[in-house]
């Protein structure tokens, strides 16, 4: 779960409340010229070219990111239309109490978060959360009237896998400025600590290795940890385990492969 929302204050305003593809939100955000070149060469790498599919399946490999065993079991999915990024995450993130619905709209989530993963777990008490809890009902209808697309239903489309990954690379985009090698970076980046995620919730071993290591590190440095990623609940003990291996060992995902060798994932 790589919400990190950021304020960006140097670019121009811009709302995805229209369903577009990125190639033209990419052009119309961006200032400079320059830029149009980065837009147009990562809408070749990611997409293809091809405006009209709202999301499309990717390879870590793409971005240069090390192939893992736990791929197979994973969904790795890049949005073209950012307003399906928050069709996706947007509602599970708040049942999971992950996001502040008062503080974070749809619309801000599709502009500012990188990339999520979607955990295979839980499903069940999300659709019910959904069809029953008034706060679930909203949601849905939030997503529907802000997004302009439906809802995505969770439980088919994560069936047979044990995460979900999904990048924004217009979120990305914005956030690097337009220069193309940090945003392939920063696109590579959230995938590795998105799939740590995935190996997390595949070997329970890892869980309970995270939580010990947090709780290792003592109070000082949690909150120091924890202030400079404040989008979290440090307080859910599981949560801070999960986020601190993931953004500990993101740079360098091959070092978690050794936590979980004896895992049958």
């Amino acid at each position: 779960m790589r919400i990190l929302l950021l304020f960006i204050f140097l670019l121009p305003s811009v709302s995805i409340a229209d369903t577009t593809d990125f190639l033209n939100l990419c052009k119309s955000s961006l200032p400079k010229s320059k830029h149009k070149v980065t837009c147009e060469k990562l809408n070749q790498l990611l997409f293809k070219g091809d405006s009209k599919s709202p999301s499309q399946l990717i390879k870590p490999s793409t971005l240069g990111a090390p192939k893992f065993e736990i791929d197979k079991k994973v969904l790795f999915m890049v949005f073209n239309d950012p307003n399906y990024f928050p069709a996706v995450s947007y509602c599970y993130f708040v049942f999971r109490g992950w996001l502040n619905p008062g503080q974070v709209t749809p619309d801000r989530l599709g502009l500012e978060s990188t990339g999520f993963s979607i955990l295979n777990e839980d499903l069940e008490g999300y659709k019910l959360w959904l069809n029953k809890d008034k706060k679930g009902k909203a949601c849905q209808k939030r997503i529907e009237r802000e997004s302009g697309v439906p809802l995505t239903d969770l439980a088919s489309s994560i069936k047979g896998y044990k995460a979900i990954v999904g990048l924004n690379p217009f979120a990305s985009i914005r956030q690097q400025a337009g220069d193309y090698e940090s945003v392939v970076d920063d696109l590579a980046l959230t995938l590795n600590h998105e799939r740590i995620h995935a190996l997390q919730v595949a070997c329970s071993k890892l869980d309970e290795y995270g939580m010990q290591e947090w709780s290792k590190i003592g109070g000082p440095a949690q909150h120091k940890f924890a202030a400079k990623y404040p989008s979290y609940n440090w307080r859910d003990i599981k949560v801070a385990g999960r986020e601190y291996i993931a953004f500990l060992y993101e740079k360098n995902p091959r070092k978690v492969l050794n936590l979980v060798k004896d895992c049958p994932y």
